[in-house]
């Protein structure tokens, strides 16, 4: 955590740098092309890469690499293709999602070896890289300036990692056949995954369109300032736990309700939710000092996005207990009615912004205390199997 900490640390004080290098509308097309590049790095994977920590020998983890790799590359390929015919930001998003893509396969076996301070190192390297290849393209008159540093740095990181890969495994060979053996075998990340992370994303990002198209410009913006502060301190905290977690999951399951509820952070939870209430409190003198008189209505919303933050963070063990034992299918029925929740709020409602924000908080938390319960039914059936075994 602190390692991913510090990088993001490094990567948020550059603006501060980097908006006075870069205009405006460069970081709004960055924005974009990272945006599109993340749905199509789930593709480029097909989630497979959550499998590498879940193997039980080296051998089996590095043939999982194999068969993730030649994904990547087949699905970038296709997607750079079509980039050429489409135009110029979906060409950069295809190939910044393969980059990423061999990033998120890589990490995937530091989490499978328990190398968390190598990847944490690796974080803070990629951070100042990125943020370093950004000023030095900053020097050079030439467009799409800021993108095409982005993409240098994260070459050099994906090659960085490859070549480590290289260092402890042997070359590994690339099979078609091997590759749909893993597709068919792993379903439940290929197929159920890769549809759930895809409504996920969009969970996450459609809310900040629909503010926008029913109460306007002004409320979407209050929201999305009060969703970025809030949400990237909470994808921190919860992706650090989780790669741990996935890591110990991936060793010894927990094999009862009572060892699943032992690794909930309930720590963290208190603390968020002590500063929820302060923010609560004081919140629109706070958020005042520091943004302006402008944004009163974020400090409304931060209080209850810091609450469904908290509820999020209590479901990660649950999260990655449903991955570890291949219930995507059931979390991905959780998450369209989740969406579909979301947009019966913004359509057929006539709540207030604070009361949309609300709404959005509750269907969270009875989204989060399902999964809880498919986790807890899991368990209980594995314990009857092994009963009558």
């Amino acid at each position: 955590m602190l390692g991913n900490g510090l990088a993001q640390a490094i990567q948020f004080s550059s603006i501060i740098l980097l908006s006075r290098l870069y205009q405006p509308n460069d970081f709004g097309v960055l924005a974009q092309v990272q945006s599109v590049a993340m749905l199509i790095s789930i593709f480029c994977t097909l989630q497979l890469h959550l499998v590498i920590p879940l193997q039980k020998s080296y051998e089996d983890a590095c043939n999982i690499i194999s068969g993730v790799q030649y994904l990547c590359v087949l699905f970038s390929a296709l997607f750079i293709a079509f980039g050429f015919f489409i135009g110029d930001i979906y060409l950069f998003s295809a190939i910044l999602a393969m980059f990423l893509g061999f990033i998120n396969t890589y990490n995937g076996f530091y989490i499978y070896s328990g190398e968390f301070k190598s990847l944490a190192n690796f974080y803070i390297i990629r951070s100042i890289l990125i943020v370093v290849t950004q000023v030095i393209f900053s020097l050079f008159s030439i467009n799409y300036g800021l993108i095409f540093a982005t993409l240098f740095a994260e070459f050099l990181s994906a090659s960085y990692l490859l070549y480590k890969q290289f260092q402890i495994n042997s070359p590994m060979t690339f099979s078609f056949n091997n590759v749909l053996l893993i597709v068919r075998e792993w379903k439940s990340f290929s197929l159920y995954g890769t549809v759930q992370e895809i409504i996920s994303v969009a969970a996450f990002y459609v809310p900040l369109f629909l503010f926008v198209n029913k109460f306007g410009e002004h409320i979407g913006g209050q929201y999305a300032m009060a969703s970025r502060l809030i949400w990237a301190p909470i994808i921190l905290i919860s992706s650090s736990i989780s790669q741990v977690l996935y890591h110990s999951y991936g060793k010894i399951n927990p094999s009862s309700v009572r060892s699943l509820l032992a690794s909930v952070p309930y720590n963290i939870f208190i603390l968020i939710l002590i500063f929820s209430i302060t923010i609560w409190a004081i919140g629109s003198k706070v958020i005042s000092l520091v943004l302006g008189n402008n944004w009163n209505i974020t400090a409304e919303f931060i209080p209850i996005l810091l609450i469904w933050g908290g509820v999020f963070i209590l479901s990660i063990p649950f999260r990655v207990f449903i991955r570890t034992n291949l219930l995507q299918k059931y979390q991905l029925f959780v998450d369209f009615c989740m969406i579909c929740s979301f947009l019966s709020v913004f359509y057929f409602s006539d709540f207030s912004p604070s009361a949309v924000v609300w709404a959005l908080a509750m269907i969270a938390l009875v989204q989060n205390l399902l999964l809880v319960l498919i986790s807890a039914w899991q368990i209980r059936m594995t314990g009857v199997e092994r009963s009558i075994i």
